[in-house]
């Protein structure tokens, strides 16, 4: 049923990384690492990965490239943030930073995103396959560190209120539709039809805040799960049964890499317990942010200047709690 939902959103959803991307995480591996082909009436020697050993016109014009996959991307860059608050309405670039950054792309003849809006606000009707939205990631990136995403989803999306989530690995991300990205992985029985062989895993979610284990996603091929170490994006479909169209509005905001140790940068505040009574003095009070390790400060030493009791952690000093955050 959602096969050519996959087909259309997915292809769209990456195209717009195109050859400004260049994928420069799969530069690590077998594709990118060889030197240029030799030029025009060049020598027959050796060449790099990409050109041709033979002399003259076969090797390609950049350095270490392939015209043709499948392409190899053993491990992406890590991922150096987990949220993602806003999403400017920048057509390239629109969020994170270094090697882990990319846009927001929407696909779908009627559908409009709000201009206004931070957040991914879109609305239109579905008469069609291929509606829907999505993150792409300017590289090949890994996301393994973290369990899963999270995200707030709201608005209406027809009478099921359904969308279908997935998240784009190269291990099921086809090359021939645009083998100048040098991404994907999976080459399909019939090229015009890419997205036949190659699916992205999924799962359909009711149209509300979500937490979604990477375990959760399935369906995909060749390889059913996902392979979080080897993301191309996050991506929001629209489902669609092949004859009945429906209205949508549907917001995706404050979107998250969830679980695991991964790199935070959105870290909990910090703050710091009450100090307790020195020498029988009066306990100085708990402080009123202890941060996530220690739930509240201690209530204050006795006139012996011992530890407040709240504190989990609180010294003969009065520090009440453990030092805040994470």
């Amino acid at each position: 049923m959602f096969r050519s939902v996959a087909s259309k959103a997915s292809l769209i959803a990456l195209a717009i990384a195109g050859s400004a991307a260049c994928f420069a995480a799969c530069s690590s591996d077998g594709n990118g690492s060889g030197g240029a082909g030799a030029p025009p009436g060049g020598a027959s020697g050796s060449a790099g990965t990409g050109g041709s050993s033979t002399a003259g016109g076969a090797g390609m014009s950049v350095a270490g490239s392939t015209s043709s996959g499948p392409f190899n991307c053993a491990k992406g860059n890590i991922a150096n943030c987990d949220t993602w608050s806003t999403f400017s309405q920048a057509a390239t670039t629109s969020w994170g930073s270094a090697v882990f950054q990319g846009g927001v792309t929407t696909f779908g003849a009627k559908l409009t995103r709000d201009p206004a809006s931070d957040a991914i606000h879109v609305s239109g009707t579905v008469d069609d396959y291929g509606y829907g939205f999505g993150l792409f990631f300017l590289n090949c990136s890994d996301l393994s560190a973290y369990t899963g995403v999270s995200f707030k989803l709201s608005g209406t999306a027809g009478t099921a209120n359904m969308m279908i989530f997935q998240v784009q690995t190269n291990p099921d991300y086809p090359w021939q539709a645009m083998p100048s990205d040098r991404k994907g992985g999976c080459t399909a029985a019939v090229a015009t039809d890419p997205f036949g062989t190659c699916v992205a895993p999924s799962v359909t979610l009711s149209i509300a805040d979500q937490s979604v284990p990477f375990t959760d996603l399935m369906g995909g091929k060749p390889l059913a799960t996902a392979s979080p170490d080897q993301a191309l994006g996050l991506q929001w479909a629209l489902p669609y049964d092949g004859k009945t169209s429906y209205a949508f509005d549907v917001t995706v905001s404050e979107v998250k890499l969830i679980g695991g140790t991964g790199i935070s940068c959105n870290p909990a505040s910090t703050g710091s317990g009450g100090s307790g009574g020195a020498g029988g003095s009066s306990a100085g009070s708990g402080g009123s942010s202890a941060g996530s390790a220690g739930s509240s400060a201690g209530s204050g030493g006795s006139s012996a200047g011992s530890a407040g009791s709240g504190g989990s952690a609180g010294s003969a000093s009065g520090n009440g709690g453990t030092a805040g955050g994470p």
